[in-house]
C-alpha cells in the first residue's frame, strides 16, 4: 500500500459512503418505481439491467466544433477504431524519414480503386503520400502540401483541421463539404477528396488516424 495516495482509514470512509450511496439510490429507485407495474419504469435489476439503461442514454457523438460550425450537421456513421487497436505498433515516420514505400498490402487495396492497375496503384501512392504529409503538416503547423482533390471525381471528403474544428471529420459529397468549408476560413484548412473511400482509408492509415465519423447536412 505504499504507493496508494490514500490511508487505510481514509480508504474505509470512502468505502462507508459509498455504501451510504447504493443505499441512497436504491431508496430513491424504490420510491420512484412504487405503483408502477412491473413490466415499466426504471427498476434496479442487475448489472446488465443498469448496462441497457446506460446505453440507451448515451447520446450520439456530436459534431466535433463550436456552436457555430457544428450547428446543422447530423451523424451518417460513427468513427473507425483507434489506429493502433487496428494496425498496432505500426514504426513511426516522421519528417525527415518520408513517407517510405507503400506496404504490399497497401497496394492490394488497388483492386477497389479502378479497372487499370497501373492508374490504381498511382492513386493508391498518392493517398498514402497525401496522408503523410497531412500528418506532417498537422504536427508541424504548416499548410498542407497537396492539393484538396486528390482523385477525380471528389465524393469523399475528410477534414483534419479548421478553425473551431475539435477533430476529424468527414463527408459523403461535395455539397455537404462546401457547406462546411463557407462556415470556416481557409487559412488553417487541412482538408482532402478522393473518389472513392478506400483512397481516403489509405490516406488515413499513412496520417496514422481512426476513420472518422461521416457527417451529413440535416
Amino acid at each position: 500500500m505504499s504507493d496508494c495516495p490514500l490511508t487505510s482509514q481514509e480508504i474505509r470512509a470512502v468505502i462507508s459512503n459509498l455504501e451510504k450511496l447504493e443505499k441512497w439510490v436504491a431508496e430513491r429507485e424504490t420510491s420512484s418505481t412504487a405503483g408502477q407495474s412491473s413490466g415499466s419504469g426504471y427498476r434496479r435489476g442487475g448489472v446488465a439491467d443498469r448496462g441497457r439503461v446506460i446505453t440507451q442514454q448515451v447520446q450520439a457523438p456530436t459534431f466535433p466544433a463550436i456552436p457555430p460550425v457544428a450547428f446543422g450537421w447530423k451523424l451518417v456513421k460513427e468513427a473507425g477504431p483507434p489506429f493502433q487497436t487496428v494496425y498496432g505498433n505500426v514504426p513511426y515516420r516522421g519528417l525527415e524519414d518520408g513517407p517510405g514505400p507503400v506496404p504490399e498490402w497497401v497496394k492490394d487495396q488497388a483492386d477497389f480503386v479502378d479497372w487499370n492497375r497501373r492508374t490504381a496503384e498511382q492513386r493508391i501512392s498518392l493517398a498514402f503520400s497525401a496522408g503523410f504529409w497531412a500528418r506532417i503538416a498537422l504536427e508541424t503547423h504548416t499548410d498542407n502540401l497537396h492539393p484538396l482533390v486528390i482523385s477525380e471525381p471528389p465524393t469523399n471528403f475528410i477534414v483534419l483541421r479548421a478553425a473551431g474544428l475539435g477533430g476529424y471529420i468527414r463527408f459523403g459529397s461535395a455539397k455537404d463539404f462546401d457547406a462546411f468549408k463557407a462556415r470556416v476560413p481557409d487559412t488553417e484548412l487541412i482538408a482532402q477528396a478522393f473518389a472513392t473511400e478506400t483512397e481516403l482509408s489509405v490516406f488515413c492509415y499513412s496520417a496514422r488516424i481512426a476513420l472518422p465519423a461521416l457527417y451529413t447536412q440535416c
